[in-house]
């Protein structure tokens, strides 16, 4: 099964793990948040869940595992995913989370993506394997 994109500079349909995680991850990071009164419990936006727990990391962390969790489990359910985020670095005004998405076996589906909140600005960058 694909995720179909509205965006013009992706295939139309995300056919590969790889391409639809990405494109999840993505849409996570950049989401406002607070968007949606009739679903608030799927929505998917990092700036909302930063917006409940930024003042402490580890929830955030936790918070951000199992959103991406319950959206990959709901969106690809035979992909059998997993999520890990962990502070990379941290300190009193801002933390660097890096998120891990691994396959069954304990692979990385994409590089190692790591979202920097400082300032209430939220930065998304990949690491190669």
């Amino acid at each position: 099964m694909g995720i179909i994109t509205l965006h013009y500079s992706v295939e139309p349909i995300l056919k590969s793990t790889a391409d639809k995680v990405a494109y999840i991850l993505r849409h996570f990071a950049y989401n406002p948040g607070f968007t949606s009164s009739f679903f608030p419990d799927m929505e998917l936006s990092l700036r909302g869940l930063a917006a409940k727990t930024a003042n402490n990391p580890d929830a955030t962390c936790r918070n951000i595992a199992l959103a991406l969790d319950e959206a990959f489990k709901r969106l690809m359910p035979d992909a059998g995913l997993q999520v890990d985020a962990g502070i990379v670095y941290g300190s009193s005004t801002f933390f660097t989370v890096q998120i891990k998405v691994t396959d069954s076996l304990g692979n990385l589906i994409i590089p190692a993506g790591k979202i920097e909140i400082k300032d209430n600005r939220i930065k998304l960058t990949f690491e190669g394997v």
